[in-house]
């Protein structure tokens, strides 16, 4: 059977990593249509370096979200880079040392994740019609664990990984058709007031930034800042507080194409 071992050990160190992966996802509702989520590629330093002083705006979360929404037909694939940025980073929108990870989506809804993990490992997971393979270590229960190829691929069984709270909403989020970038708020959410921060140059595009003061259900705050092109296509979406922020990066319509692996089994 494959390298899935020491689900202990590795759990805890994997569990921060897919964080990284995972946080956002559940932050901002991703999927859709023609679009794909994106990954990583180099991480911009953007984000809070370029806040200038608020002023007051009638702009609302709903608002981003509808102009990102009318922009996403033009979305044939997205490549998003994740990484950690720790409370007292030195330099503000620079992701802290450890975890990253990259996701792509192509024009056919497939995906790609690869995480670097803590301690320097990567793993790497695709969602190919419908089929999931992994490679690299991965807190997967071992009834969900195929026979590996001689690549070190192997399948991952959806069914068997439902009751598992790391290995479950990952692979659901592979799965689950690409929706645009905030199409899943409430209306409580779509409320929430909007602050612009001002413009920068993120990898050659010049980004608008707004800050969505948030609360989670337990009360703590924390910030998302949201840097859109002159497409209203995101930059980056950067979250801070909750003693750990996170920075995405965004690039679109690349050439990105997800294909299955050679399913060569080892002899």
């Amino acid at each position: 059977m494959m390298n899935v071992h020491s689900l202990t050990m590795r759990r805890r160190c994997f569990t921060i990593s897919l964080t990284v992966a995972c946080m956002l996802l559940l932050l901002t509702a991703c999927g859709g249509g023609k679009s794909t989520e994106p990954t990583p590629a180099a991480t911009s330093s953007a984000s809070s370096a370029v806040i200038s002083s608020g002023t007051a705006t009638s702009l609302t979360a709903g608002d981003l979200a509808d102009w990102m929404l009318a922009a996403w037909s033009g979305v044939t694939s997205m490549r998003v880079v994740r990484g950690v940025l720790l409370e007292g980073t030195p330099a503000a929108g620079t992701p802290g040392n450890g975890a990253q990870s990259i996701t792509e989506i192509d024009s056919a809804g497939n995906k790609r994740l690869v995480v670097t993990n803590a301690d320097g490992s990567t793993s790497e997971l695709l969602a190919v019609d419908g089929v999931i393979w992994a490679k690299g270590p991965w807190p997967f229960p071992a009834a969900a664990v195929g026979t590996p190829t001689a690549g070190g691929w192997f399948t991952v069984d959806p069914d068997s990984t439902k009751e598992d709270q790391v290995a479950g909403p990952l692979i659901a989020s592979m799965l689950a058709p690409s929706r645009p970038l905030y199409s899943g708020l409430s209306e409580a959410q779509r409320q929430r007031a909007v602050e612009p921060l001002g413009t920068s140059t993120i990898d050659g595009r010049r980004c608008d930034a707004y800050r969505i003061p948030a609360t989670t259900s337990t009360g703590q705050s924390y910030d998302v800042i949201i840097s859109l092109d002159a497409d209203h296509l995101p930059c980056t979406i950067e979250t801070i507080g909750l003693g750990q922020g996170a920075l995405e990066t965004y690039t679109f319509n690349g050439e990105i194409t997800v294909v299955a692996p050679e399913a060569t089994p080892v002899s």
